[in-house]
């Protein structure tokens, strides 16, 4: 049995020499594992499965530009993305966007100073997200419609940074309330 190997990268895709995705799928240990520092931030481990097969599904899910074959580096379920991690996501014409599970922090279209959540799309069946405003400046309203948000009663109104909505997708678009917590500014 080989040595499992310990790769430090410091990007996760772009194919170079410092990119996860640019170590190169023939050279690969099972078993062995990535951990990629970039803007001051942390990702991984990612642990690599030769026999894994999954699609790139950046940040989640990475795959070797070279001689993939059915090698992927997963981040384990039970780790996601790390807590502290916020990423940035716009409102675009009531629809907000994310790229899985994680945490969001929510920007309105056109730097409005209010803006509504219609539908959220990007949450798989089970995948929840935390979402809050990006700024004091801008307000968010996650709407209560019943067809693709099922909120706890009413609209839910984020105007502090320190206000935050929790999220679970359940199929097909839809999405519901897990919790919610305002700061009442």
């Amino acid at each position: 049995m080989a040595d499992i190997i310990v790769y430090k990268k410091t990007a996760r895709t772009g194919g170079g020499a410092g990119a996860a995705d640019g170590i190169d799928g023939a050279t690969i240990v099972d078993g062995s594992f990535a951990f990629v520092f970039m803007n001051d931030r942390m990702y991984g481990p990612y642990l690599i499965d030769t026999a894994g097969g999954g699609s790139e599904n950046d940040p989640l899910i990475l795959v070797p530009d070279a001689n993939p074959g059915s090698i992927d580096f997963t981040l384990p379920a039970l780790i996601g993305k790390q807590e502290a991690i916020f990423d940035e996501k716009t409102i675009a014409t009531g629809v907000l966007t994310v790229v899985g599970p994680g945490n969001y922090k929510i920007l309105n279209e056109g730097a409005a100073s209010s803006d509504d959540i219609d539908s959220i799309a990007g949450l798989n069946e089970g995948e929840k997200a935390v979402l809050k405003p990006s700024n004091a400046a801008q307000t968010v309203v996650v709407k209560n419609d019943q067809s693709s948000i099922f909120l706890q009663g009413i609209d839910f109104t984020m105007q502090s940074i320190y206000d935050a909505i929790q999220v679970q997708g359940l199929g097909g678009g839809v999405v519901r309330e897990c919790w919610r917590s305002s700061c009442g500014d």
